[in-house]
């Protein structure tokens, strides 16, 4: 019986210790949490009610429980309190402990303790762990350029070309050169070739997840021009040429990249494997998204007409390829897929209101897609000629007003490595229901100082097919 007695001293002693460890831990951690998302607080609060109810576990009469008996009365503890624990060995790296996705690097291996310490260990290694600071993530899905869900991802391209018939380099025309035929090129050239291939770029796109079944979502993407370093700034190469003729004007052109910090997608939403992904912000059109989808040259501006012009992507007129402020839904099941993009308009860079549907399925190596949209008061921008440079702004530009309604359908069928991509689209042209007259700002900011909202008297159809 005395032996007995000794034996619970002896263990009240060690459980005391170890309860005042834990609390001086916990005490620490308070003061550095605020040093963590509110998020992260609220779980690491989970822990530390976890930590509490151990603790109690280690004196009174609850500590006559024998040691085999602790990981079993731990495991009802986390079931009670809803808690994971996650311990992911990486190769070369410390063990982690994760609660949930907020991690917290540890020396403590949770591996093959002594029974007679087993508990104490466990109890000492997780209020270490509550007093060290939060530093980076260590997980197994992240990535060298992968981050707690967030991706950094890019693209550099340059190169050189000859052209018997160009223009001279732009240094804000991301496309930089005139790779296909235009009334600019009238002499042969040897230059950088900037974005040959792919647009150079730089971006950021994460995701975390709200619920078991919702993730916020997060896409903003910068192009820039590789030989100047210059943000895409198709605009900026129109004024440049303001005033000349032609045998002398640089490589230009229009596009909806116009100088903004964001010039690719800058969106934002929510996003479920059950009822699709939603954003909102400076959206990718359906169309553009399956021309980049259904082009055999990828969208390659040096190689593909569709790629280049931009007129295919933004249902007649370039500067719609993306479109600001717009809502732009996603949804798709194992063969099915849909999607609707809403513009209200009603901005100096984009007036006019605009929509696209798009429905298509894939089954068996063959994928199709039907794609209509209309945009009203559609904005196509361009130099000033000679006479309106002399009592215009030098930096501002004219542009063509439309309405244009465009309707595409598109495919692909692949056997093995082989690949056959084909394309239709029908785009018509008409005056603008609601006029614009000059002197407003349009996309990147630059000044429309002549409008033309009498274009097309009648109604101008443009096509475009493809097949490869």
């Amino acid at each position: 019986m005395l032996r007995r007695v000794e034996v619970l001293d002896r263990r009240r002693e060690k459980s005391l210790q170890v309860l005042c460890s834990v609390r001086r831990a916990r005490t620490t951690f308070r003061r550095n949490v605020g040093q963590v998302s509110h998020r992260s607080e609220e779980r690491a609060i989970c822990l530390l009610d976890y930590i509490d109810e151990i603790s109690s576990t280690g004196h009174g009469e609850k500590n006559e429980r024998t040691d085999a008996e602790t990981p079993e009365t731990i495991r009802d503890v986390l079931a009670r309190r809803s808690v994971v624990l996650k311990i992911t060995t990486l190769e070369s790296a410390p063990m982690s402990l994760c609660l949930r996705n907020v991690p917290f690097q540890s020396a403590l291996c949770a591996a093959r303790f002594r029974p007679g310490i087993r508990r104490s260990l466990l109890s000492i290694g997780i209020g270490a762990l509550l007093a060290c600071a939060p530093i980076a993530p260590v997980s197994a899905a992240d990535s060298g350029l992968t981050w707690n869900g967030i991706t950094l991802y890019g693209a550099f391209d340059i190169g050189v070309s000859y052209q018997t018939h160009g223009a001279p380099l732009s240094q804000d025309w991301f496309v930089g050169v005139q790779y296909l035929i235009d009334r600019k090129g009238n002499k042969s050239i040897t230059s950088i070739a900037p974005n040959g291939l792919s647009q150079s770029k730089l971006g950021l796109r994460g995701k975390e997840a709200l619920s078991d079944d919702l993730s916020f979502v997060f896409d903003v993407e910068t192009g820039f021009d590789p030989q100047s370093g210059h943000l895409a700034d198709a605009l900026a190469s129109l004024t440049h040429n303001n005033g000349k003729p032609l045998t002398v004007q640089t490589s230009a052109g229009d596009s909806s990249r116009a100088g903004q910090l964001f010039n690719g997608p800058a969106v934002a939403g929510l996003s479920s494997p059950r009822w699709g992904t939603a954003t909102l912000g400076r959206n990718n059109t359906l169309l553009l998204d399956n021309i980049l989808k259904y082009d055999p040259m990828g969208g390659s501006y040096a190689f593909s007409l569709i790629g280049l012009s931009g007129v295919v992507a933004g249902m007649g007129t370039t500067q719609d390829a993306r479109l600001d402020g717009s809502l732009k839904y996603l949804y798709s099941t194992e063969a099915f897929h849909a999607g609707f993009l809403y513009q209200p308009g009603k901005t100096d860079s984009s007036p006019g209101k605009a929509w696209q549907g798009n429905v298509g399925f894939e089954y068996a190596g063959f994928s199709v897609d039907g794609i209509y949209g209309h945009k009203n008061d559609a904005l196509s921008a361009s130099s000033l000629s000679v006479a309106q440079a002399t009592t215009a702004p030098h930096d501002s530009l004219a542009s063509t007003i439309s309405d244009n309604t465009s309707y595409t359908l598109a495919g692909s069928y692949k056997a093995g490595p082989w690949k056959l991509c084909f394309g239709y689209e029908h785009m018509k042209y008409e005056n603008p229901s609601n006029p614009l007259e000059a002197g407003f700002s349009g996309l990147g900011g630059y000044l429309i100082s002549f409008t033309n909202n009498t274009a097309f008297p009648k109604p101008k159809v443009l096509q475009a097919s493809w097949a490869a």
